[in-house]
């Protein structure tokens, strides 16, 4: 802060910072100048601290790239099990060359609709533009030497050290506003939140503020590893944040003869993309997409040992499938209430349509304050179409009502009605079998009849 300093005497004068004034803040590199009593002098602080942000990767609504890479933003949506990439960049300060060593540390979390990375990537980019990939076995990773160390805790943790950037720093150059770039992908599991107000994460960055400590980014420990400074020596900044959206599907099953429109029991779907992939879940809960060859015959496919998830309808709610990007998908049934009912002849194709606001800088998002409102509003507006039927689930004023339930937000439903009565055999089954069997069996007979005739009339 700014003061004054009662010099009455010419001479030279060392002006030191004895403490921060905030935790965001950087201390002052010694000023030494020559002094004039009679004259006196102005003395301007110049110091310098980092900035970093995080970015999440939109891989279909948001390709721009606005100096953090294509489609990185704030704002993103994915299916559970989904591989999502983050980012997080932090901009060095520009008096970086006054420090013998610098020391920065990402304190990263996830929500817990995440699984933390097992690999990352540190990049030092510049002059220097130097790349690590760090794997991460039992929650620790390291990298040159340990000059870069990642720490996981729990699935929620991220932390990544760089205990002397300075080592990048060019024979001939600064590393003065050079950014360090943190990549890495997690998986968006099954704690996913859907809809609003969606799945935050955050980062902040600790740093080196005092340039008169020299030497203690790279000092080591008596497991001669390397250490940070002492937390005195070390500054934060605020933090900064991104959101992700997922949806859910809700498929509301019941007799197209029921005015009522009573839930329906026994029928069973399963939910495939565009890609022809179907959906199914893996050891860890994480939703994944099945390719699979030979379905041929739905009804009599075993969709179970394929691993594919099979959904079954209750009177007692509306089958849901949560997790799901938006996008186009085909929802099939695979078995009929009962034999009462025809089986769908087709599946059914679905667009969930999410419109979210992708850009950058959102205030809702951070920096991540106690006082913060986290309403999701990102997430403006979501529908399902089907055919040219379509559903507007407007998240601001949810007054669509489907079979008597009002759409939330982040879910949109789908009504499936079966008709029961005599059926066709469908292709490929033992009753397409028997048809033609029978109608041999007619035409056998038809002809022994012609044959019989016309032999009778010879002989008359």
């Amino acid at each position: 802060t700014n003061g004054e300093f009662a010099c009455t005497a010419d001479g030279y004068y060392i002006i030191v910072e004895s403490a921060l004034t905030g935790e965001d803040a950087s201390m002052t590199y010694h000023l030494l100048g020559t002094y004039d009593a009679d004259k006196g002098a102005d003395i301007s602080v110049k110091a310098s601290k980092p900035s970093v942000v995080k970015k999440v990767k939109e891989n279909v609504k948001y390709t721009e790239d606005d100096g953090f890479g294509a489609g990185y933003n704030d704002v993103a949506d994915y299916s559970k099990g989904d591989m999502v990439p983050f980012r997080l960049i932090a901009t060095l300060p520009s008096d970086i060359d006054i420090y013998g060593d610098y020391y920065i540390k990402y304190t990263d979390t996830l929500e817990a609709g995440f699984v933390a990375p097992e690999t990352i990537t540190v990049t030092v980019d510049g002059a220097a533009d130097t790349s690590f990939d760090v794997t991460i076995t039992n929650g620790t990773g390291t990298a040159d030497e340990g000059n870069i160390k990642v720490t996981v805790t729990g699935d929620t943790n991220i932390v990544v050290e760089v205990f002397n950037v300075q080592k990048y720093k060019p024979a001939q150059g600064s590393l003065s506003a050079t950014t360090v770039t943190v990549d890495y992908e997690a998986k968006f599991d099954t704690d996913a939140v859907v809809g609003r107000p969606g799945n935050y994460n955050d980062v902040y960055l600790t740093y080196s503020n005092n340039p008169n400590v020299m030497g203690e980014g790279s000092s080591k420990d008596e497991n001669d590893e390397y250490k940070a400074p002492e937390e005195k020596d070390l500054g934060e900044t605020d933090k900064d944040g991104v959101v992700v959206f997922t949806y859910q599907l809700d498929v509301y099953k019941y007799d197209a003869a029921d005015t009522n429109k009573n839930l329906l029991a026994g029928a069973e779907f399963v939910l495939s993309n565009k890609d022809g992939a179907y959906l199914g879940t893996d050891a860890k809960g994480a939703y994944t997409w099945l390719t699979l060859d030979d379905v041929t015959d739905v009804e009599a496919y075993d969709w179970a040992d394929a691993g594919v998830n099979v959904y079954t309808s209750t009177t007692a709610d509306v089958i849901s499938i949560p997790g799901l990007d938006d996008g186009t998908y085909f929802l099939t049934e695979i078995k009929a209430p009962s034999s009462a009912y025809n089986l769908l002849d087709a599946p059914l194709e679905l667009v969930i349509s999410a419109t979210t606001d992708n850009g950058q800088e959102h205030d809702a998002i951070g920096p991540n304050t106690a006082t913060d409102a986290r309403t999701g509003k990102q997430l403006t507006e979501i529908k399902l179409t089907e055919d040219t039927d379509t559903h507007d689930t407007n998240n601001d004023a949810q007054d669509d009502t489907v079979g008597g339930k009002v759409l939330t937000a982040g879910n949109v439903q789908i009504m499936v009605s079966n008709s029961s009565g005599a059926q066709l055999p469908g292709t490929g089954g033992i009753g397409t079998t028997l048809f033609y069997l029978g109608g041999g069996a007619m035409v056998a007979v038809a002809g022994i009849y012609l044959i019989s005739k016309k032999r009778m009339k010879n002989e008359e």
